[in-house]
């Protein structure tokens, strides 16, 4: 799918940045901290709502 997307012009073949990759350092962290944060809040809200 990416290929043909990057070959038909409708994505760029380059700068598509990956967060978790491409940064390092304190960004990563940052990133990941912030990923666990949301993933918790979502979990908590869903088992509010069943109950």
């Amino acid at each position: 799918m990416i290929n043909v997307a990057v070959v038909t012009s409708s994505m760029p073949a380059t700068g598509i940045t990956l967060p978790f990759v491409s940064y390092g350092g304190n960004a990563l962290w940052l990133f990941m901290g912030s990923a666990g944060i949301m993933l918790n809040i979502s979990r908590q809200s869903i088992t509010a709502q069943t109950q």
